[in-house]
């Protein structure tokens, strides 16, 4: 690309590992200081918590054997480079972020620097954000001509440091260099997609030479990988190409994880390093033993297996089968659907004292994950604690777009048809088919709703005289309003928005709905929940609200027990559930 030099990038290559005299011997290093104004009881690290006193005190201590870089979150980030036996002083006013940092001990210089460069990346940031929607509108050279200009005062700033300062520490030398480089990589790599989802320019396609760049740039270097830059524009690369292969060939077309699978021959054709390699594999394989179903998926597994060379990453998704499996041991499972050759599978929690004859409840739990995530195991929690409450629990798998290549209406097809199974195996199961309780966690409780709020989207074969709607609802981080953006390009134009948008189909008649919800959700926000609400009440449903203050989309492990208490509240005012039970 002609806007990236070819004697830049060369001149960012490692030339020796580090300095001898730095490496000889391990030694104790030290960062300490004070933090006034701190939110949180602590701070991280390079992703240890370390604890801070009530004065604002801290100290962290590693022994280091060569120098390394430590990143210090405070609410804001700061970047230290320490050589074994430094000891280095900070004081922070949290309040005040990067401006009122004060440094001392070791290294000074290339501190200061690295201090400096995080203030005025703050800037940057600033600027870019505020300036985003005019930015991506820009033509492709003035876009490039726009970055380069961000970029060279950084690069100005580290070469003067090092001329200055006769720097010679080439370790130090070659991240910075490389981190300027593959950040200003990852900020044009970005910008075909800006420019055709933001700026408008639908019709957009990169200049032919638009991604040479990329080819001079290396994908296979070990030691980079300590720098966050290096690993994002790996992954950012390695999405790019698996989308090109997607796009060019139909060698995964009818496939589960078509994406996963793509990924994983493009990985190991890109990444021959062994360090880089098993980083890279990692980056997807977790996700997908953490976030998916693991049947259909051994073959993937295998294969990471196979080109791994990091036991402790290969342990940890063993670590995930094991869970997942033990889960799976704690229910009996049915297939509850089979389309399209995908068998979809109910976990079943039956309560102890369950007799031939009963008619109890049901809890019908539908797992989050954005439509294109999740998978039954996610709904254990809930689906134990309720069958301890004498209510049969069932959370069940749906079709995903990320893992059968499938839109949100065949999320909700499949939604129906759990629904209507439970019906139609009421006596089986031991249900009460009037009294169906669906449950479900942000897209999950969307797709519950729509089972009473969404006309058709019914699979044909089914016996439609059996109803496919849920009694009532319970409903977690759920979005009542869905705005356009992810959804949409979900539906991939198979439908309008309008059709499957909680907010504009509410009508009287509802089922009884409570729903859980954060302050600070940053997904699905708290004023929409509530004007969805307001809504709903209007029109004589009954809709209850719990909000929680300062609490995120995730992370509900402080309050999911008082969620489930609630829950339990709700459903005996129902009259779903006995209140000696609770």
């Amino acid at each position: 690309m002609p806007h990236v030099k070819k004697a830049q990038i060369t001149a960012f290559i490692l030339a020796v590992f580090f300095l001898v005299l730095c490496c000889s011997s391990e030694k104790e290093s030290m960062i300490s200081g004070v933090i006034q104004n701190l939110k949180e009881p602590h701070i991280t690290i390079n992703g240890q918590m370390i604890k801070v006193s009530p004065k604002g005190q801290f100290r962290h201590t590693a022994r280091l054997v060569k120098p390394e870089y430590f990143t210090l979150d405070f609410g804001s980030k700061i970047s230290l480079y320490l050589y074994p036996g430094d000891k280095v002083t900070v004081e922070i006013d949290a309040d005040d972020a990067l401006t009122s940092i004060n440094l001392s001990g070791g290294r000074q210089d290339i501190n200061q620097h690295l201090l400096l460069q995080s203030q005025e990346s703050l800037k940057v940031n600033e600027y870019f954000n505020t300036e985003f929607s005019t930015i991506v509108r820009l033509e492709e050279s003035d876009y490039v001509e726009k970055m380069n200009s961000l970029w060279k005062p950084f690069n100005e700033r580290l070469e003067s440091l090092i001329e200055e300062k006769k720097i010679n520490d080439e370790h130090f030398i070659s991240i910075q260099r490389n981190s300027s480089l593959y950040s200003q990589a990852n900020i044009l790599m970005l910008y075909p997609d800006w420019h055709r989802q933001v700026g408008g320019a639908t019709n957009y396609t990169p200049s032919e030479h638009y991604y040479d760049f990329v080819d001079e740039l290396d994908l296979n270097n070990p030691e980079l990988l300590e720098e966050e830059e290096y690993k994002t524009f790996l992954n950012r690369y390695l999405d790019f190409k698996t989308d090109g292969l997607l796009e060019k060939s139909n060698e995964f077309e009818n496939r589960n994880y078509k994406r996963f699978r793509a990924q994983m021959k493009t990985a190991l054709e890109l990444f021959t390093e062994p360090t880089v390699r098993s980083e890279m594999l990692y980056t997807f394989i977790s996700l997908l033993f953490k976030d998916y179903s693991h049947t259909g998926i051994d073959d993937l597994f295998l294969m990471f297996k196979q080109n791994c060379s990091n036991p402790d990453y290969i342990e940890e998704i063993e670590n995930f089968i094991r869970e997942d499996q033990s889960v799976r041991d704690s229910c009996s499972i049915q297939v509850y659907k089979t389309i399209d050759g995908v068998q979809l599978e109910a976990f079943i929690y039956k309560p102890s004292d369950l007799k031939e004859g009963d008619k109890r409840p049901a809890i019908a739990f539908f797992h989050g994950g954005g439509w294109e995530a999740g998978k039954p195991e996610w709904g254990h929690l809930q689906c134990e604690h309720f069958s301890s409450m004498g209510l049969v629990a069932i959370s069940f798998e749906y079709r995903l777009s990320t893992q059968h290549d499938v839109t949100p209406i065949e999320c909700l097809k499949d939604t129906k048809s759990a629904i209507r199974w439970i019906r139609k195996n009421a006596e089986e199961l031991g249900v009460d088919p009037k009294k169906i309780i669906g449950s479900g966690y942000s897209a999950g409780g969307h797709l519950v709703m729509c089972t009473a709020m969404v006309e058709g989207y019914e699979e044909i074969h089914e016996n439609q005289s059996i109803s496919s709607a849920v009694n009532a609802m319970l409903l977690w981080v759920t979005p009542a309003i869905v705005y356009p953006g992810w959804f949409v390009n979900l539906l991939r134009g198979k439908a309008k928005l309008s059709e499957f948008n909680p907010i504009d189909l509410i009508k009287p008649g509802l089922p009884p709905a409570i729903f859980f919800q954060g302050t600070v959700d940053d997904t699905v926000p708290h004023k929409s929940v509530e004007s969805y609400v307001e809504k709903a009440r209007a029109m004589g449903n009954r809709c209850d609200l719990e909000l929680y203050e300062g609490q995120t989309h995730l992370n509900w492990s402080k309050n999911s027990n008082d969620v489930l208490r609630k829950m339990d509240a709700f459903l005996v005012s129902l009259g779903y559930l006995n209140k000696d039970r609770i």
